[in-house]
């Protein structure tokens, strides 16, 4: 069973992450005003170097959260909040003084582990992982799995299924926007938001048959894999992530064919402005479009530029209604929506 942690209610809450993250901030930010006590991030870096290039990231530190690259000067007898069983450096650093202590409360929050290319790094990156969930051994609380794929994972970890609580990344709602700076063709918009990779598989996107109708537009940075651009895709390189909305609310379908992501926010930013989208199954985010109603979009189980090409064309054939899907989505994966489950599940509630 779950430790239920409603005997402690001012313990600090302290997130372990490897920096600071667009994608974390507006639910820490919710979270430090539900959590009673003190909320704490230790990041090892305050920026991510490769994210602010590649991504047009700028993340801020979250208000109301005490901010640290120093994992020593944090509270042990607090609940504390790992990205993974392997965590960051800090929390490395650190773990041995929190584990020693009984009254810390641990807990994990993660993604999905990549479990393709180089084998020799794949079996590596498991058994890291594997020795140190051994490590934490009992005195794991639970797990937020980011995903499907991430609660399997979990499971082969040891992780009971009653330990196992599903989450999802969370991104701010949209406010107005301008219009986007690229200029539009007129016709049915195809979007794609991310790097141009092998592992976005951006390689099988620009190989469909879409139809010269459709105006494929590519926002992201390139990779060193050698993927050429076609000139018939309209590609706008790295754009401020504070633009990404009105692109978003200008396409028809958002595409994402990952042959591996741990989750793919772009998802939730897409869904919150009634955006459908075509995602993969190796997506996190691909359990945001299931369900019944309203109709958010197609999840492909195995990428190709035919199966990619299939899945667009039914989601542009579908009688998609863009109001209700930004109407479930701020129901549903907002910030302070997403808190209340999150600072529920860690006092034993079921929610």
């Amino acid at each position: 069973m779950i430790n239920p942690l409603s005997d402690y209610p001012r313990r600090p809450l302290i997130f372990w992450q490897p920096a600071l993250s667009i994608h974390q901030t507006p639910l820490l930010e919710r979270i430090a005003l539900e959590w009673p006590g003190p909320v704490h991030l230790v990041v090892d870096q305050l920026q991510s170097v490769d994210r602010t290039k590649n991504s047009g990231w700028q993340a801020k530190a979250p208000k109301g959260v005490i901010v640290s690259t120093n994992g020593a000067l944090t509270p042990s007898e607090a609940v504390h909040i790992i990205s993974g069983f392997y965590g960051t450096t800090q929390w490395r650093s650190n773990r041995k003084r929190i584990i020693r202590n009984k009254c810390a409360s641990v807990w994990v929050m993660s993604e999905s582990l990549q479990t393709r290319g180089n084998p020799l790094k794949v079996a590596g990156r498991l058994i890291r992982h594997g020795v140190a969930a051994l490590k934490l051994n009992r005195r794991l609380q639970g797990y937020f799995a980011i995903g499907e794929k991430a609660a399997s994972q979990a499971r082969k970890f040891g992780v009971s299924a009653e330990r196992i609580i599903p989450f999802c990344y969370v991104t701010s709602p949209p406010v107005s926007s301008p219009a986007p700076l690229g200029q539009s063709r007129g016709s049915t918009q195809v979007l794609f938001v991310g790097k141009v990779s092998r592992t976005k598989a951006s390689d099988l996107l620009f190989k469909t048959d879409l139809g010269s109708s459709l105006n494929i537009r590519v926002i992201g940075s390139l990779s060193t894999d050698g993927i050429e651009i076609p000139d018939h895709v309209d590609y706008l390189g790295v754009v401020p992530n504070s633009e990404i909305t009105s692109y978003l609310r200008e396409a028809d379908v958002l595409i994402l064919p990952s042959r591996h992501d741990g989750w793919g926010a772009v998802i939730n930013e897409a869904l919150l402005v009634g955006t459908p989208v075509v995602c993969t199954q190796a997506c996190g985010g691909s359990t945001l479009i299931k369900g019944a109603e309203p109709y958010r979009g197609e999840i492909i189980n195995k990428v190709s530029a035919d199966a990619i090409t299939l899945a667009v064309n039914k989601v542009l054939s579908a009688e998609v209604d863009r109001p209700a899907i930004e109407a479930w989505a701020i129901d549903a994966i907002t910030p302070v929506v997403v808190s209340k489950y999150f600072v529920g599940s860690l006092q034993g509630e079921k929610v």
